[in-house]
C-alpha cells in the first residue's frame, strides 16, 4: 500500500521571498511529472492488477486508449510500455479545493517549516485524513498554482501551468484564431494522464470538480480520457442547487445555468435528473426549504453535491471488478465557496458560533472540511471492503490554499504561510 500525500502550499506567496518563482514552477513541474511517471511505471504490491495484455508485451507498443473510439484525443495513439513485473496498481487521485495549510489536522501541535508552532485546536477535525498521513509519506514542500484552473490543467496535462494553462480564466472565452489553444484552459493538442491510464488497460473516472476547460468535446473529462465521469466544469456552482449564478441567453424568463455534466457508456451530456429541485443560487449554510434531491441524485444529504459525488465513487469501488486497474480522480467541491454544508455538521462546529464572524464564515469552513474528511474515510473503507486496499496508491493535493477574502470571510487558514 502506498500514500503519497501532497498538502499543497502557494507557490507565489510562500516563495517569492527565499526562491525566486523560476525555482518554484521548475520544483512544481519536477513533481508533476513525477507523480505522472510513478502512476505509469510503479507495479502494485500484488499480481492482481496484471493485464494479460500488458504480460503478453515483449517489447513497446502502440495502442488506442481503451474504451474510446480511435478518433480519441485525435487519434494519437499511445506507447505501452511492458511494466515491472507486469503489475499495476490501482490510483486514487484526491485533490481538495481551497484547502488552507492550519486547516489540515496534521498541521496542527506542529512545527512548521522554518520553525512556527501552530498549536492544536478542536475547531479543525480531520481523523481520517490524519490517520493516511501516519501511515504515508507528506510532500510538505510541494507547490501548486495560486488558482485553480491552472493547478488542474497542469495536473491532468503533467505540464507546468505557464506551459498549459497559467490563466484562472471564465470557461467561455475563446479566440476564433486559434482553435488549438484559443480556448480555457488545456489546449486541445495535449494528452491527458487518463488518456494514458485508459492505454494501459485501466479504467478511469472522475467525480467532482473540473474546471480544465469545456470549450469543445475535446476539454471535457471525457475528452481527457475519463470513461466515466460527473463534474461540473466552471470554478465553483452552488452546493445545493448546482447553479453557477449565471442564465441561458437565449431561454425566456432568464433560466439558471444548472452546472453538472456526466459520462458513461461511451456518451456524455447534461447530467439530467441528477441535480436538485431548486434552480437559483442559494444562501451560505444548510439545506434551503424547497430544495431536495432529484430523481437521479443522492437522497442521503439532501442532493448535496458533495455527497452526491462521493456516492459515485462509491458505486464506482463497489461494482468495479479488481481484476482491472482503476483510477479514480476525485475532486470534490469543498471548501470552495459558496460556504454550504449540511446541518449536521455546522452544529457540530456550533462551539464556533461566539468567536466568528455575524455570517460564520469559519463555523461553516470548518465543518465542510470535517464533511469531507468523513467521505474519505467512507471511500477509503470501500476500497478496503472491496479487497482492492492493499493494491493501492492513494495521491492527494489541494488546487491552492485557503482563500481569505474581505479580512477573513472564507474562514481558511493558512498560517504560518504567507
Amino acid at each position: 500500500m502506498f500514500f503519497f500525500f501532497f498538502q499543497a502550499e502557494d507557490g507565489i506567496r510562500d516563495a517569492q521571498e527565499s526562491r525566486g518563482l523560476g525555482d518554484v514552477y521548475k520544483r512544481q513541474m519536477q513533481l508533476k511529472l513525477w507523480l505522472l511517471h510513478c502512476i505509469i511505471a510503479l507495479p502494485a504490491l500484488s499480481a492482481a492488477s496484471a493485464h494479460p495484455a500488458l504480460s503478453a508485451l515483449s517489447k513497446d507498443a502502440w495502442v488506442h486508449a481503451s474504451g474510446f473510439p480511435t478518433s480519441h484525443n485525435g487519434g494519437v495513439k499511445e506507447r505501452l510500455v511492458p511494466p515491472a513485473a507486469g503489475r499495476r496498481p490501482h490510483i486514487l487521485m484526491i485533490l481538495f479545493d481551497d484547502y488552507g495549510w492550519a486547516d489540515a489536522g496534521w498541521h496542527r501541535n506542529y512545527t512548521a517549516p522554518g520553525g512556527a508552532y501552530v498549536p492544536e485546536t478542536q475547531e479543525v477535525q480531520t481523523p481520517n485524513l490524519n490517520q493516511l498521513v501516519r501511515t504515508g509519506i507528506e510532500l510538505n514542500r510541494n507547490y501548486v498554482y495560486k488558482y485553480c484552473s491552472p493547478t488542474r490543467s497542469a495536473l491532468q496535462s503533467g505540464r507546468n501551468p505557464y506551459h498549459v494553462n497559467p490563466l484562472n480564466a471564465e470557461p467561455e472565452i475563446s479566440n476564433p484564431a486559434d482553435p488549438v489553444s484559443g480556448f480555457a484552459a488545456i489546449p486541445r493538442n495535449m494528452t491527458g494522464v487518463a488518456t494514458k491510464l485508459a492505454a494501459a488497460g485501466y479504467s478511469t473516472a472522475m467525480f467532482g470538480k473540473w474546471d480544465a476547460g469545456m470549450a469543445t468535446p475535446d476539454h471535457t473529462p471525457r475528452g481527457r480520457g475519463y470513461q466515466t465521469a460527473l463534474s461540473y466544469f466552471h470554478h465553483c456552482n452552488d452546493y445545493w442547487s448546482m447553479t453557477d449564478g449565471r442564465t441561458c441567453p437565449k431561454q425566456k424568463g432568464g433560466t439558471a445555468v444548472v452546472d453538472l455534466w456526466r459520462a458513461a457508456s461511451g456518451d456524455e451530456g447534461p447530467a439530467r435528473g441528477m441535480n436538485n429541485t431548486c434552480n437559483t443560487p442559494q444562501n451560505p449554510g444548510a439545506q434551503p426549504a424547497g430544495c431536495s434531491a432529484g430523481p437521479l441524485g443522492d437522497e442521503w444529504w439532501g442532493g448535496y453535491e458533495d455527497s452526491l459525488f462521493e456516492q459515485h465513487v462509491l458505486h464506482t469501488i463497489q461494482e468495479h471488478d479488481p481484476a482491472t486497474p482503476l483510477f479514480v480522480f476525485w475532486a470534490p467541491h469543498i471548501v470552495h465557496s459558496p460556504l454550504q454544508v449540511p446541518q449536521k455538521f455546522i452544529d457540530k462546529f456550533g462551539f464556533m458560533e461566539a468567536t466568528d464572524k455575524p455570517d460564520h464564515p469559519r463555523q461553516l469552513y470548518h465543518a465542510m472540511v470535517n464533511f469531507a474528511d468523513e467521505a474519505v474515510g467512507n471511500i477509503t473503507a470501500a476500497y478496503k471492503a472491496k479487497g482492492m486496499w492493499d493494491d493501492l496508491l492513494v495521491v492527494f493535493s489541494t488546487d491552492n490554499g485557503g482563500p481569505i477574502y474581505g479580512a477573513g470571510a472564507a474562514g481558511a487558514n493558512n498560517y504560518p504561510l504567507k
